[in-house]
């Protein structure tokens, strides 16, 4: 059975030819808005490989030093309380020993508290394998989110640790030194980069291709 035409005014037809601009305009300025966000998020994101490549460095280097020198000696010390990255040490039986001002800003604990603290209380134990693996002579990695359990506050961090020798035996493990950097921004940034990229693919896959066929008497 043929399909009955439906007539339309040309009131209508040049409305419905309005709105399609207008979406096409708005759809436009849509990924026009999200491009200029990926780009400000894409630069953030290599600007954080960069930092954290010479941290990375500057890691190294912390350690080396920490394990030629004793902790307390003026040069090192000075070292330990203004570095950039937090760190921590603890000895083998995973109670802290000694930490500096950026790795307490971490984790939004006070200093007293932390030193001290015994790490197998902890709530949050996704990064104990890590920690334990630097009194087995090993280095530990964990990055992820972790929640403090003095604070309760919640960080994207990446933590490494190391071995920590004694300087009269250098086989004899004493401790391990944890590394800690803050990488919640970061972690923001890259979500709401992929946020963008998936609601872009959404909406193109949403949309079609719209066609309105009118004959001579406006009829579709």
């Amino acid at each position: 059975m043929p399909t009955k035409s439906k007539k339309l005014q040309k009131s209508e037809v040049e409305d419905l030819r309005l709105k399609l601009i207008e979406s096409e305009n708005n759809f436009k300025k849509y990924c026009t808005e999200v491009a200029s966000q990926n780009e400000e998020y894409k630069a953030i994101n290599e600007k954080y490989l960069k930092t954290n490549e010479e941290l990375s460095e500057k890691n190294s280097t912390i350690i080396r030093i920490m394990n030629e020198m004793r902790w307390n000696e003026a040069k090192s010390r000075q070292m330990f309380i203004s570095s950039p990255v937090g760190i921590m040490y603890y000895d083998t039986t995973l109670f802290i020993n000694e930490l500096n001002f950026a790795f307490s800003e971490i984790l939004s604990a006070p200093y007293n508290l932390l030193k001290g603290f015994d790490l197998k209380t902890m709530n949050d134990k996704k990064v104990l394998p890590a920690i334990k693996d630097a009194i087995s002579g090993k280095t530990g990695h964990y990055e992820g989110f972790y929640k403090s359990t003095l604070s309760g506050k919640e960080v994207y961090v990446n933590f490494s640790t190391h071995p920590l020798y004694s300087r009269e035996d250098s086989s004899v493990i004493i401790g391990g030194v944890l590394l800690a950097q803050d990488l919640t921004k970061w972690k923001h940034t890259q979500e709401k980069l992929e946020e963008n990229e998936e609601n872009l693919r959404l909406t193109l896959e949403s949309i079609g291709d719209c066609v309105i066929v009118t004959n001579q008497n406006t009829e579709i």
